[in-house]
């Protein structure tokens, strides 16, 4: 209904007979001249409150500081005045840059002080007057950079392809980082990491690039850093270990619940061959503890470094101390 009642009027003021047309086009001219004459006589019978945006320029800011708080880059002129002058002066109007000067002795800036060199810059006529200045103060607050230099560390994850075991992992550059920043965040910061990956390993020695790890306010160099993994190929192999206990005082003898313990380690491949199938772990009497009927072998004693224990059955041996008696 709505729009059959606007394409009927429309229709009628705008028919599509020529004659009627142009005249239609003429009402329609005439209307809008006089709503948009009417509209500037309305404005402009009372003062109106507006306002203009310009940009500042602040020179003497201190170097190498951070700042607390943006630096201001602009105001705010509140003006007043004839409603049309308003509107025409927006039309036209094209920001100039103000120069303000910061001195190091405060921690801000006074718009007042530079309130005719503002006005200036604002589109004023003799109907549109300035009124104020907003923010009426700039604050400029920051904090001295320092610097400093922290001790690296890796923040990697490795995964390890299957049978191999890590068996070190360095940092071949850098050791350490410069950090600088505000001294406030610096005196809370004792060490530095790399930003955190994961990795598969699949071979005995790999190399990867790292990127450090960042933080808002701190700059960090350098920004990458170079770690270094070790790996091993490991199998299994199983080791049998015969338990002897030695230097036995005279009419004493021992029984042990088992006389040997069953391992299962792995081994590196490449050392696959130096670690033998059966070995011997001997303990002196004098180290078992006669109050306690049982002791845990430390085999790993007697094993090559190399090798890890996944396994041990049984992990302890109990014991019966029998003397002869004449």
């Amino acid at each position: 209904m709505v729009k059959k009642g606007a394409s009927k009027l429309i229709r009628y003021i705008l028919p599509e007979n020529g004659i009627s047309r142009q005249r239609g086009l003429t009402m329609l001219f005439s209307f809008l001249l006089a709503s948009t004459l009417w509209f500037l006589v309305i404005i402009n019978q009372k003062d109106h409150r507006s306002s203009f945006v310009l940009p500042i320029f602040i020179h003497n800011l201190p170097s190498n500081v951070d700042y607390i708080k943006p630096v201001p880059r602009e105001v705010e002129v509140g003006v007043e005045g004839f409603g049309v002058d308003l509107l025409v002066k927006h039309f036209r109007f094209q920001p100039d840059t103000v120069h303000l000067y910061y001195s190091s002795d405060k921690e801000y800036i006074l718009t007042r002080d530079y309130f005719s060199q503002i006005a200036q810059k604002t589109p004023t006529t003799t109907h549109i007057k300035v009124l104020d200045v907003s923010p009426d103060t700039l604050p400029i607050l920051y904090e001295h950079r320092s610097l400093k230099r922290v001790k690296l560390f890796s923040n990697a994850q490795f995964k390890l392809a299957a049978n191999f075991q890590k068996e070190n992992q360095r940092i071949i550059r850098p050791d350490s980082v410069s950090i600088s920043g505000p001294l406030s965040m610096l005196d809370t910061i004792s060490r530095w990491y790399t930003a955190k990956r994961s990795f598969l390993i699949s071979k005995e020695r790999e190399r990867f690039i790292l990127p450090i790890d960042t933080l808002e306010g701190i700059k960090v160099d350098p920004t990458t850093a170079i770690i270094e993994v070790e790996a091993r190929l490991y199998t299994q192999k199983q080791v049998a270990v015969s338990i002897r206990i030695t230097d036995l005082p005279e009419k004493t003898s021992i029984h042990l619940s088992q006389e040997s313990i069953q391992l299962s380690c792995l081994v590196p491949m490449k050392e696959f061959s130096k670690l033998h199938s059966t070995y011997l772990f001997e303990i002196p009497f004098n180290q078992l503890d006669e109050g306690v009927p049982y002791f845990i072998p430390e085999v790993e004693k007697i094993l090559p470094q190399f090798v890890k224990i996944v396994t041990r059955n049984p992990l302890q041996l109990d014991f019966v101390i029998l003397k002869k008696i004449n």
